[in-house]
């Protein structure tokens, strides 16, 4: 057998150093040599192979990759967007993961919110907030990301991670959170729950002419008119009627448009609280209570409010947070009445 050929077969074999075993010529007659993939036994000594190192992001799953992919930078200067050394390299390392996956994840977008401690006014924390994930955007543009995948958005003061009271200093709610949100297709099951200005439908009244008008060149003297029953002749007097009570109704009681925030405000009452409430453990009064009370709160803008009236249901902790979530979320994005009359 050539020699490249022994080499080959040893390599195959999982031998790291063909050279460091002897050769046919060299071993005694009649001495077994075994070859595994772990390595090789040449009937005194056994060595084995070295491991292969393995990378982890070969088969990594969407939710390992949005892991490996996200970083969270914290301990800023106050009133500062300088990012941290300490930063930088976690930056470089989410950089690099973020760079490996968009090939295997090409619809992937990146999220950058960052957030500051409560000292200074809201304002001035809001953009404070806003600068440290401008300055975390431009450092990943830096490093090769590309520009269009990134967003960003300031949350304040509003979502600490350590509860403080005022103008007390925090160093880890001056923080930036990079979010790696990993999507392989434009395919989405979820719902978007946002509030939109809802259309006002429009409704065409119909016209009914009564007798029906004869299509033209129609000829009463080539073709016979057809019977009429009179069962269906009454079918279209009561429709008559109906329709005359109705449009009688319509001028004694005009109907009163809703506004917006009513309408908002209704679709949020069945598309999520009133789901969640319907399996809640609780009496019937206490789910009519607790469904007035909670779009009472919306209406009049109170938070608090909102949150008493979920409290008093006794509902889990997990059912407490998801009603309170969506309060504040329905809080947030309500628009303005319009139109209220």
């Amino acid at each position: 057998m050539p020699p490249a050929a022994t080499n080959r077969q040893r390599r195959r074999d999982g031998i790291c150093s063909p050279t460091s075993w002897p050769t046919s010529s060299s071993r005694p007659a009649g001495e077994r040599s075994d070859s595994t993939s772990a390595g090789s036994f040449d009937g005194e000594r056994f060595s084995a192979s070295p491991l292969r190192p393995t990378d982890l992001r070969e088969n990594a799953s969407p939710l390992l990759a949005s892991a490996l992919g996200s970083t969270t930078i914290d301990r800023f200067p106050t009133g500062s967007a300088k990012i941290p050394k300490e930063g930088e390299d976690a930056l470089r390392y989410a950089a690099r993961q973020i760079l490996y996956f968009i090939r295997t994840y090409p619809l992937s977008t990146v999220h950058i919110a960052g957030h500051t401690d409560r000292v200074g006014k809201d304002e001035k924390n809001l953009t404070l907030g806003q600068d440290r994930a401008d300055a975390v955007k431009a450092f990943l543009e830096g490093e090769g990301v590309p520009a269009g995948l990134l967003s960003t958005e300031s949350k304040g003061e509003s979502e600490p991670v350590v509860p403080t009271k005022n103008e007390q200093p925090e160093p880890r709610n001056r923080r930036v959170n990079v979010f790696f949100r990993v999507q392989k297709s434009n395919i989405s099951f979820g719902i978007d729950y946002t509030l939109k200005p809802l259309e006002r439908p429009t409704f065409e009244k119909p016209t009914v002419t009564f007798p029906p008008k004869l299509p033209p060149g129609y000829d009463p003297n080539q073709r016979r008119i057809p019977y009429r029953d009179p069962a269906e002749t009454k079918i279209w007097d009561r429709i008559k009627e109906n329709q005359r009570i109705i449009d009688e109704i319509d001028r004694k009681y005009p109907r009163k448009d809703k506004s917006l925030s009513e309408a908002a405000i209704d679709v949020l009452m069945d598309e999520i609280f009133k789901p969640i409430l319907k399996e809640l453990p609780i009496s019937d009064d206490l789910r009519k209570k607790a469904e007035g009370g909670i779009r009472k709160g919306l209406e009049t803008g109170s938070e608090k409010a909102c949150e008493g009236v979920i409290d008093a249901t006794g509902a889990g902790s997990t059912e407490k947070e998801a009603l309170k979530a969506a309060c504040k979320a329905a809080l947030k994005q309500k628009p303005a009445e319009t139109g209220k009359k």
